[in-house]
């Protein structure tokens, strides 16, 4: 990336997804996996298409 002293090599596309501030959960959560995975893949690809180079970090859960 111009312009950039250290390049961007990791993208983390979403912390703690499983709050619920944007999805349903705990009460529907089966249908926010779905939702995650569909909007994980969205961000990825476009990501992908980019910036092939970059290593794509899964989010991490609130709670371990």
């Amino acid at each position: 990336m111009i312009g950039l002293a250290y390049p961007i090599s990791e993208y983390e596309i979403w912390n703690e997804p499983d709050l619920g501030f944007f999805w349903e959960t705990p009460e529907n959560n089966q249908r926010a996996v779905v939702k995650f995975y569909d909007f994980y893949c969205v961000v990825a690809n476009t990501i992908r298409a980019t910036a092939s180079w970059v290593k794509l970090v899964v989010a991490e859960q609130h709670f371990f």
